[in-house]
């Protein structure tokens, strides 16, 4: 159940109606009624959450409704977090099939806001997916109908047919904008990652854009050190998690700096199910950059293709900031063991295993005492000797070496492929 249709249903196990629930909660009956139909959302983190929670404990306790949970806070919680989630890969399956439609037709940013009466700039972030369009349903009838205008013609509908899965004499101008619009909201075979789509979104990357959304420059690295006990077993996998998350506080508030050496041939799937914990991890390797560290980030490369691109795409990013090294194992290592070596010498390590598949009966151990980091540290060198660089990361430090490097590969004989976007043709504006 999604959290419009929990949130209605614990109002309607009380019988409170939106003025009722608004007097009790402080928040606008208008907002209420939104959030009942599904038209507005709020983030889970809010105020708002927490004060429409309590007005529905402060109701039903009133009334005395019968088997209203207490834990009503935590349930919409849950469910607006599962809600946004999906939400969020419906927003984007949107824009990239949005993207690839437009691009296939030839359709520039400037004749379709023309059409829509809106700005060029609005359609751009749509199609990046940096801007979700305020009625959906309303946009996507209206570029329906765009379609049918301008680009309906045998060669496009021979390619609306394959894309919708249809036959082109299956394909009718009366329910077109209906297969439009089902195909534009689909998470089809398009919107799967692949290496177009890594491709697509390493061309469209911005760096200073990515170091202003996670704040990269604005860290504040406390100044006190992070305490723990000289040595830490953790057991399961939600304490590796915390485990890994306090490894990362220590190297963060060290006053030590040098180079950590990260390694884990876990499911990588299994590892981001927990949102906060991805966000903890990115913010930690941030800290750790901020604080002047080195990653050697050692990947394991053997996973199915769908890993392989989830990882690169959360790993690419960080590579440009130029400070982490990237490696890969050519070994399979995870076929009966999955591993986990974290470390930074003379501050921390974390390391253990599990039975592939039984994650949840691993052990693992956080330690700084001198003789687990001088063992840790060695078994890092270990690994490191049979790893393989993965890709070379240069910065403005290194640039003639990049252009030297340039320069000799132009001169060797080969094959090359080169990947490219098509980006639309922009006109210069007529001169007054």
């Amino acid at each position: 159940m999604d959290f419009s249709d929990l949130f209605t249903h614990y109002c309607q196990m009380i019988g409170c109606t939106n003025l009722e629930l608004s007097r009790a909660s402080g928040v606008d009956t208008s907002f209420i009624s939104r959030l009942k139909n599904g038209k507005r959302t709020l983030n889970a983190e809010s105020a708002t959450l927490r004060s429409l929670s309590d007005g529905l404990l402060l109701l039903a306790r009133e009334q005395e409704t019968v088997r209203f949970p207490e834990d009503v806070y935590e349930r919409l919680y849950r469910a607006l977090l599962e809600s946004s989630e999906r939400e969020n890969r419906r927003v984007k399956a949107f824009a990239y099939n949005l993207n690839h439609l437009m691009e296939h037709l030839g359709i520039s940013n400037a004749h379709l806001a023309r059409y829509l009466s809106v700005d060029p700039s609005l359609i751009s972030r749509i199609r990046s997916g940096k801007r979700k369009p305020s009625e959906m349903d309303l946009f996507i009838a209206s570029f329906g109908r765009y379609l049918r205008k301008f680009h309906f013609q045998e060669e496009n509908r021979r390619f609306y047919a394959a894309a919708f899965g249809l036959s082109p004499a299956e394909l009718s101008a009366a329910d077109f904008q209906d297969r439009v619009s089902e195909w534009l909201l689909s998470c089809n075979t398009i919107f799967e990652r692949s290496v177009s789509r890594f491709l697509d979104k390493l061309n469209a990357f911005n760096l200073e854009e990515y170091i202003a959304a996670i704040h990269f420059n604005d860290l504040r690295i406390p100044k006190v050190p992070f305490a723990l006990p000289v040595k830490k077993h953790c057991y399961g996998f939600e304490e590796m998690r915390k485990g890994t998350v306090d490894f990362l506080k220590l190297v963060a508030t060290s006053k030590k700096v040098g180079t950590v050496t990260i390694f884990s041939d876990f499911t990588i799937e299994k590892l981001s199910e927990d949102v906060g914990f991805s966000k903890k991890w990115m913010l930690g390797l941030a800290m750790m950059m901020m604080r002047g560290n080195h990653i050697r980030q050692i990947h394991y490369l053997d996973r199915p293709f769908k890993e392989i691109m989830l990882g690169l795409e959360a790993w690419i990013p960080l590579y440009m900031t130029g400070r982490i090294s990237p490696y890969y194992m050519k070994y399979k290592t995870n076929q009966v063991f999955c591993h986990l070596l974290f470390c930074a010498p003379g501050v921390a390590a974390l390391a253990g295993e599990a039975i592939a598949g039984f994650e949840e009966e691993g052990r693992y151990l956080l330690s700084n005492r001198q003789e687990d980091l001088v063992f840790y540290e060695e078994r890092s060198r270990r690994l490191l000797d049979v790893a393989s660089p993965l890709m070379e990361i240069y910065t403005k430090e290194n640039e003639t070496q990049f252009y030297d490097q340039l320069n000799k590969n132009a001169r060797q004989a080969g094959a090359r492929k080169t990947f490219y976007r098509r980006r639309p043709s922009i006109r210069c504006p007529k001169r007054c």
